[in-house]
């Protein structure tokens, strides 16, 4: 369908960073709402697991495009950063820039909504 969790993030709704890619282009290009700049902090994300369970997220930043060829030093280091484990539950989304190519990638960080 598109979109991916990261084997080696924490599962959804558990602690730790949950990582998820999809694709802005194509199947059904369910992250295209993030290169298009749709998605903006103080949204919120639902995240379903495999076992039917619902978790609520609160976009908390949309990141710059970063390069995916030619980055800076700086630039991979950032985009490590996303990807990294935490102790603290949170939620990454990442996707191809611009919507029509993919010559960057933009990272979504989000966190859960208190009591969900």
């Amino acid at each position: 369908a598109g979109v991916g969790w990261h084997p080696d993030s924490a599962p959804a709704g558990s602690e730790g960073n949950v990582v998820i890619s999809g694709h802005q282009l194509l199947g059904d290009a369910a992250f295209a709402p993030l290169a298009l700049g749709d998605v903006v902090a103080g949204q919120e994300v639902l995240l379903t697991d495999s076992e039917g369970r619902t978790f609520v997220y609160q976009v908390t930043a949309v990141s710059e495009p970063l390069p995916i060829s030619d980055a800076s030093s700086e630039e991979l280091a950032l985009a490590a950063q996303y990807t990294a484990q935490s102790s603290a539950p949170e939620l990454t989304l990442i996707t191809g820039w611009p919507v029509d190519t993919t010559t960057h990638r933009i990272f979504v960080t989000a966190e859960p909504v208190a009591g969900e």
